[in-house]
């Protein structure tokens, strides 16, 4: 792959994933809710899951989608209601932050991350996405397509991880403060009730 082109596509995928999303968007609301721990490790599930779709991507299973619209429509309306389900979740929990057994913590560790990633794995826009967008950085001349799908999809990865990370970081530091009152937690739990609902709804209306 040629520098220009390579280059081309980091500054791309950073520009997509800082701009104002829904994953983003909850990496924010977690950590600013409950602390960095909880932001990362929502934010590993979320890119995680974007290996499955490159995967689709990869092995041309992208196509079906586009070309059988139930499996479409089945993942949008799995999807969607696995969203409302956590807001459903989120809207029944107490909005206090309840301290975190030192036994659990891996516990709460894979569940947060399995939470991130079905709610990426489960949104099919992501795969449109990746199908629209990787084969342009691919060079027409490549002899290994399947290679560089994988290659640029790990870029995209890795890039991703790093931003939302930092952006955990951040919210938990300069956003932290909010949590400390009951005014700001209730704040914190309907804004995150606010965006499954939208995010449900957007995967609705694609």
């Amino acid at each position: 792959m040629e520098p220009d082109t390579f280059l081309s596509f980091l500054g791309a995928s950073i520009l997509l994933t800082l701009s104002p999303g829904p994953d983003i968007l909850l990496v924010i609301t977690s950590s600013s809710a409950k602390g960095f721990k909880t932001g990362f490790a929502i934010a590993t599930g979320l890119c995680s899951g974007l290996i499955i779709h490159s995967s689709i991507v990869a092995f041309g299973a992208a196509g079906l989608l586009k070309t059988t619209p139930w499996i479409f429509w089945s993942i949008k309306v799995f999807g969607a209601g696995y969203l409302l389900w956590l807001s459903y979740q989120v809207f029944s929990s107490s909005h206090r932050i309840e301290p975190i057994q030192e036994n659990l913590r891996e516990t709460t560790f894979f569940r947060l991350f399995s939470k991130g990633f079905l709610m990426n794995v489960l949104n099919p826009k992501v795969t449109l996405f990746f199908l629209a967008f990787l084969p342009q950085f691919i060079p027409v001349t490549s002899t290994s397509p399947l290679f560089h799908t994988y290659f640029l999809s790990f870029i995209f990865f890795a890039q991703a991880l790093l931003i939302f990370t930092a952006s955990a970081y951040f919210s938990d530091r300069l956003l932290g403060f909010i949590r400390q009152s009951e005014t700001g937690l209730l704040f914190l739990k309907w804004a995150q009730i606010v965006l499954f609902i939208a995010i449900a709804a957007g995967i609705l209306l694609t």
